[in-house]
């Protein structure tokens, strides 16, 4: 029997040898998750029961709970032998603690607790080893019940103390750099962990960014006030006085802007590189330069602002980022780029504060404000008659961009983002460029660069049946090229095989061990932003047949009237989740798959079983009185 190692923190995961374990379905993965973090004691039947329905299990849940077991043994009888053990009462898993994730976080964390006094630098290396054994993805991802549920809540708790023990013993180093960027993806989170923000605070602070460090207090000191009714303890609010103390007096808004000067005149040339073979977009870049260098009566350029929105995967950043090169000769004051994490699963969005500090610190500006409005005018102050490009990638919203854009003058903005960023197009009269997936033409066009023509050509029906598969999503495409330049795949139709089974299609469109570079990666950001009802619409719109979507035939299915359902049909096409046709919405295959997977993972049951597909377009009746007389018939 090959020795079993089980991963944990991340989604549940099992191998014996080289042999990962298909672990079969979410509950039956939950068993195996209660029994492997058991560590080889007796689970009951009835405590299983537990931690999978909680406390109103259903009346078959002891039946269930056999079959999971039983589908268990099955698929550990061959690469794991007789791992589960069966007693009278209950199971027990064989697993060695030495081959279970959490046991190796928490020995680590014990050897940096033992080495701190004497060895913080070996301390640090030891939170850092604990730290890196967490995986991309949810923690016991998609696993129902409430065992999931606490490990999950116990898990993030370990998580964060590790994180913050890693940022003393780096601050006690004098190696403050980068700690307080780390913090801060977590503060929001937490909002009134003290230690935590007493952390985030003394980092700024050490790596002169004194005016956020003191904004943070205050940000604590109003949610607390405001939300507990209490102050901050005497530990921060003294941290808070020798701050203040150790940069004297607090200089008015007026004394910072005569002070707001650059040390060095270091023009910025921050944008990253540009995509490889980038093709396929013709139309588009010739609409974002045109935008980019308009002229006014005088000659000059004048502020400028377009956005480019799409669905996650369509190539929204290579776009802004292919063009601001191009254009980058017409700004000699600069090129500035700021990824506003709205749609990143690793981190919170950018605040406005935060982005306006990034900004002016590219800038050279010396004294910069904690308060967000008097940043913003800042910034309209500096940037006035600079000549800028300035690129602000996957803003969130329109609210998280309007205090970044010029007040006025020579500089363009271009923002991408998956929302259609209305605000700024009724405010600030933006130009909009919408990106769409490839049509068969340009899908084609993008395999041949990446892979050659010559390879294309020696099997181009398998590469037209590539780009079909793919649905023309220009990151689903390079992940199909990627595995085919890697020789993971060596021959197209290879490729084709396993991308033709519906059921398996997303898990091909996925770098290895990478869920963030991955179709349903790029889905879930946009899915995570729905309200609970929209969300159950799409879901339940997954299990449609067809793409065209008519609705009234939604509103059939959902059971909701007309207008709710127009709704949450708009709210889906916002997220680019549809796309609006002329009749009515359109979703296309790789979503709709990722819908029909959330739908068969989250629906419950009997809600599950009871659905129907929808009829397809030329089926559907045409007024919402045939449709109500649809239902009633």
């Amino acid at each position: 029997m090959d020795r079993l190692r089980v991963e944990t923190l991340g989604p549940l995961r099992a191998w014996a040898g080289p042999t990962e374990i298909a672990l079969g379905p979410p509950k039956q993965r939950a068993v195996f998750a209660v029994l492997a973090l058991s560590e080889g004691s007796l689970v009951s039947r009835d405590e299983l029961v537990d931690h999978l329905w909680g406390p109103t299990p259903p009346a078959t849940a002891v039946g269930s709970v056999h079959t999971y077991v039983s589908g268990l043994r099955r698929a550990l009888a061959g690469p794991a032998g007789d791992a589960l053990v069966s007693t009278g009462t209950g199971y027990a898993l064989r697993l060695d603690p030495d081959r279970l994730d959490v046991r190796a976080v928490e020995q680590l964390a014990a050897r940096a607790g033992s080495a701190r006094e004497g060895d913080p630098v070996a301390a640090v290396a030891a939170c850092e080893q604990a730290l890196a054994c967490w995986r991309p993805g949810a923690v016991l991802g998609g696993l129902p019940g409430p065992f999931a549920v606490e490990f999950r809540a116990w898990a993030a708790d370990l998580r964060l103390r590790l994180l913050m023990e890693r940022a003393e013993l780096l601050l006690e180093l004098d190696r403050p750099n980068g700690v307080a960027d780390e913090l801060r993806l977590h503060v929001a989170a937490h909002p009134y962990d003290e230690r935590l923000r007493a952390l985030l605070i003394t980092a700024l602070h050490r790596s002169g960014r004194t005016a956020d460090a003191l904004a943070q207090y205050q940000d604590l000191r109003r949610l607390l006030a405001e939300d507990l009714g209490i102050d901050p303890s005497a530990e921060l609010r003294e941290l808070n006085s020798s701050i203040l103390s150790e940069n004297g007096r607090i200089r008015t808004t007026a004394d910072r802007a005569l002070r707001a000067v650059a040390t060095e005149p270091v023009c910025p040339a921050q944008l990253p590189c540009s995509v490889g073979a980038f093709t396929g977009r013709d139309d588009e870049v010739r609409r974002v330069l045109a935008a980019s260098v308009p002229a006014d009566r005088e000659g000059r350029t004048t502020a400028g602002i377009m956005t480019v929105v799409g669905p996650g995967g369509v190539g929204k950043t290579a776009l802004a980022v292919h063009c601001a090169h191009q254009s980058a000769g017409a700004y000699p004051d600069g090129q500035l780029y700021l990824n506003l994490g709205g749609f990143d699963p690793r981190q919170s969005p950018r605040s406005p504060a935060d982005a306006l500090h990034h900004l002016l610190a590219s800038l050279n500006v010396a004294d910069i404000p904690a308060d967000q409005e008097q940043r913003a005018a800042l910034w309209r102050s500096v940037v006035r008659e600079k000549r800028l490009l300035i690129v602000l990638d996957n803003a969130e919203s329109a609210e998280q961009v309007e205090r970044l854009l010029p007040g006025a003058g020579p500089s363009f903005t271009l923002v991408t983002s998956r929302n259609r960023l209305s605000g700024l197009t009724m405010r600030y009269a933006a130009r909009r460029v919408v990106l769409s997936p490839f049509g068969p033409r340009a899908s084609l066009d993008l395999l041949t660069a990446v892979l050659g023509p010559a390879r294309v050509r020696a099997e181009l029906p398998a590469a037209r049946r590539i780009a079909e598969l793919c649905d023309g999503l220009p990151l689903a495409l390079r992940i199909a090229s990627e595995q085919l330049a890697a020789g993971s795949s060596p021959r197209l139709c290879d490729l084709v095989a396993d991308l033709e089974d519906p059921r398996h299609r997303l898990d091909v469109l996925q770098i290895p061990d990478d869920e963030l570079h991955s179709v349903r990666g790029a889905l879930s950001c946009s899915y995570a932003r729905l309200d609970a009802a929209t969300a159950h619409a799409f879901r339940t719109l997954g299990l449609a047949p067809g793409a065209d979507i008519r609705p009234e035939a939604a509103a059939a299915r959902l059971g909701l009237p007309l207008p709710v359902t127009l709704t949450a049909l708009r709210n889906l096409a916002a997220q680019h989740l549809l796309e609006t046709t002329g009749r009515g919405f359109r979703m296309r295959e790789l979503t709709r798959l990722y819908a029909e997977e959330l739908s068969h993972r989250d629906e419950p049951p009997a809600e599950s079983a009871a659905v129907t597909p929808l009829p397809r377009s030329r089926d559907v009746p045409r007024s919402a009185a045939e449709a109500r007389h649809a239902r009633a018939g």
